[in-house]
């Protein structure tokens, strides 16, 4: 078992505590510039990226990866109005988006963020602004919180549905569904394809991680590396991608097992594997040389693709990094597993959008599963963050749900 030293001791905390940092929105008068010092912070503290990957060709992505949805804080700074790219995430269906559930979440008590949020749709270039559709969320001029959207019926804008097994220390579960207004349905796009399969992906298989970003670290980041350095903090405008290996879950739990630190604030020694517990919601990938790819806090809600099929959505990562004279080359990314969340997505959105002909009018899937991938270790703990009201459906069209199961720890 190898040991971190004590200056990089807040590694994993400050992973997810600073992915789950976001903007609040003003709800006084008296609060607007604590909030909006808040929102700055987030701005920064959010370093989206894929380390040591390379830009999309454009032609593939117009081919292939149109789906690819950016979400921005929207936000107040020196009197102007701004935006930051936030989060990555997937058009599923014409109305439906998927992302990870803590970037919306305050990961200290595990409440919806309430801020201003926009979602970007047919984007390739953060310096281009041609064709690229947008439509708000909990707009920041507005004022209206992510669950108020949840609760409003008939609204003209997306709202949030978390996953309501979401749980925002550990991360399980970490889904979230955006669904869009009916009357702004993206029907130019083609959904990319979910996995219902669990013994997708094989062991060993090479995935895509895709995602806008920082394609380097600076030394003041945690991690920090110096083979990704970039002490200009420049964001490349292009989308960026890179390969991870798959790996097990018993794997990934024995890798993160093997680490340990001390707990900043009293001491006590802290096994990384237990912080961040590997259970059947969660899938694992890794690159294979300590100078390879890893995803970042900014990629959070991207897609984890299997050649056109999305297997993953991106949760946290720790991206190789260094402490002292140790290095840890192999520590994996820790992803949201499609397969064994997908009957929760199907049952959500058939009940938000009956009509959804991606996920509720039936047919006869290629690769249908009933089952999660089986373990032999103790159930997990279910969040204590409530389900969001869901609309009540009537003469709903007949499907074929995926059943849900509990995870179960490794």
């Amino acid at each position: 078992m190898v040991a971190i030293p004590q200056k990089y001791t807040t590694i994993a905390m400050a992973t997810v505590a600073i992915a789950a940092i976001a903007i609040a929105l003003v709800y006084s008068q008296k609060k607007k510039s604590a909030y909006n010092a808040l929102a700055a912070s987030a701005a920064e503290g959010f370093t989206p990226r894929i380390i040591g990957g390379s830009v999309l060709d454009q032609g593939v992505w117009a081919e292939s990866r149109r789906y690819l949805v950016g979400i921005k804080f929207i936000f107040e700074e020196d009197g102007a109005i701004r935006n930051k790219h936030n989060c990555g995430a997937t058009l599923v269906s014409p109305q439906v988006v998927l992302t990870a559930a803590h970037c919306f979440t305050n990961s200290t008590t595990g409440s919806f963020i309430p801020g201003g949020t926009a979602i970007e749709f047919n984007r390739y270039s953060m310096e281009d602004d041609e064709g690229v559709g947008i439509i708000p969320l909990c707009p920041y001029e507005d004022q209206i919180s992510c669950d108020e959207l949840s609760l409003s019926v008939g609204t003209s804008l997306a709202y949030v549905i978390r996953h309501p097994d979401y749980v925002f220390n550990t991360l399980e579960n970490d889904v979230t569904l955006i669904i869009l207004p009916d009357d702004q349905q993206v029907t130019t796009i083609t959904p990319v394809t979910l996995n219902r399969d669990p013994d997708v992906p094989l062991v060993g298989e090479e995935l895509e991680a895709v995602g806008w970003g920082q394609t380097c670290q600076n030394s003041d980041q945690i991690p920090a590396s110096p083979f990704h350095e970039c002490p200009d903090g420049t964001f490349p405008a292009e989308i960026q991608t890179g390969t991870l290996e798959y790996l097990t879950n018993q794997e990934c739990h024995e890798s993160l097992m093997n680490v340990t630190f001390p707990h900043p604030t009293t001491g006590d020694t802290v096994i990384l594997g237990e912080l961040y517990p590997i259970t059947d919601d969660k899938l694992c990938a890794r690159t294979d040389s300590f100078t390879g790819v890893a995803t970042g806090r900014g990629d959070s809600g991207g897609p984890l693709l299997s050649g056109e099929v999305q297997v993953g959505v991106v949760s946290y990562g720790f991206g190789g990094f260094i402490t002292g004279t140790d290095t840890f080359p192999e520590l994996p990314d820790g992803f949201a597993r499609i397969s064994f969340l997908y009957g929760w997505i199907q049952e959500t959105v058939c009940a938000e959008v009956p009509s959804d002909e991606v996920f509720c009018v039936e047919s006869t899937p290629s690769s249908p599963t009933t089952e999660a991938p089986p373990t032999t270790y103790a159930k997990s703990s279910k969040s204590p963050t409530k389900k969001p009201t869901e609309s009540p459906t009537t003469s709903q069209p007949t499907v074929s749900p995926t059943k849900r199961a509990k995870a179960r720890k490794y």
